[in-house]
């Protein structure tokens, strides 16, 4: 079984929409109100064409990333996932003029939305699909019963928007929407098949170190 971290950041959510919004520090508050003046579209649930995009745009930020990619199956999996189990998580995207700008999946377990997996475009950095997308889960979540909003990690120091690292430019985002630090238990994932876990994730890493 392979560990993984048990920092995670916690925001309450059992708040109204306005509420919310002035709980965030303010630049992700100014970014969720610009964000909203932009009209993006939300959506929920992704057709096959909506799930071939967004394994587009999690494999790019992955190589982007140096994190391994995920098979076109793992993303369908979650998208029936949430159709199958509704209450137990949700997928919402953003979209401009029928383009994905980012998705985001969120699972839901009680009080607790957990957020899981997410991605955006690299392009457009000006448009702020991030913080609308989450500032969207944590209403959606909220409707659904859950109190509190986990980032699903989170490690301090945060560092600053311009840092170096992906890690530390992670965490700087999360961080502006408030919230506290909660320790858990480490969390787990146990390898079924661990010759052809190993065997994937050797090609994966010599495939990003061809495509430089």
């Amino acid at each position: 079984m392979r560990g993984r971290g048990r920092i995670s950041l916690e925001v309450e959510i059992d708040r109204d929409r306005e509420q919310l919004l002035q709980s965030f520090k303010s630049t992700a508050a100014r970014q969720v109100r610009k964000a909203l003046r932009m009209n993006l579209e939300i959506r929920e649930d992704l057709d096959d064409e909506g799930v071939a995009a967004f394994e587009e745009v999690y494999g790019r930020m992955s190589d982007v990333k140096g994190a391994t990619r995920h098979p076109t199956s793992f993303f369908y999996g979650l998208r029936d996932f949430c159709r199958k189990w509704p209450r137990r998580g949700f997928l919402l995207s953003s979209w401009l003029q029928d383009k994905l700008l980012g998705a985001v999946v969120v699972f839901t377990l009680g009080e607790r939305a957990i957020y899981g997996y997410g991605t955006s475009v690299l392009e457009k950095p000006e448009v702020p699909k991030n913080h609308l997308l989450h500032f969207a889960a944590m209403q959606r979540a909220r409707a659904r019963g859950c109190t509190l909003y986990d980032w699903g990690g989170f490690a301090a120091p945060a560092g600053k928007e311009e840092s170096n690292t992906h890690t530390q430019k992670i965490n700087f985002f999360k961080s502006r929407f408030g919230g506290h630090p909660v320790d858990f238990v480490p969390a787990h994932e146990r390898i079924l098949h661990p010759h052809a876990y190993r065997i994937l994730r050797g090609m994966n890493t010599l495939w990003r170190r061809i495509r430089g």
